[in-house]
């Protein structure tokens, strides 16, 4: 693919879902909705431009809403700090990325987001093995 565009595709029963176009090759003609979202036209159908982080969180595997401004991979967190900042490395540092978790979706989400935590340490550990809680 020469250039590849993750937007949504709506399927004939209504359902959405992520997919991949690229705008080369595929794409006939593009479009803004009444809304100003993008539409691209292939051959095989339109597809909608991922114009929001709703859209991120709802149609894209591992991406949860931690704050009103923020959707994080969760598959690439690494640790929570003290600070509500969800980290991407094992010992971060004050150079380190982050993203900022509000304290409701912190409380609301904590197991979870520790149970998502403690997989990708063990994915970046040959041999690990989950930490009982």
């Amino acid at each position: 693919m020469k250039s590849p565009m993750s937007v949504i595709q709506t399927l004939p029963t209504g359902e959405n879902r992520l997919a991949v176009i690229d705008l080369h090759s595929d794409v006939l003609y593009t479009e803004k909705d009444k809304s100003g979202r993008l539409i691209f036209h292939t051959l095989h159908g339109e597809y909608r431009a991922i114009a929001d982080l709703d859209d991120l969180e709802n149609h894209i595997e591992d991406f949860w809403q931690l704050d009103g401004s923020n959707v994080v991979n969760m598959s690439k967190v690494k640790g929570v700090g003290h600070h509500l900042k969800a980290y991407f490395d094992d010992f971060p540092t004050e150079q380190s990325k982050f993203a900022s978790i509000s304290w409701m979706f912190m409380h609301l989400l904590q197991d979870l987001v520790h149970q998502r935590i403690n997989h990708n340490r063990c994915q970046s550990i040959p041999g690990a093995l989950p930490k009982k809680d």
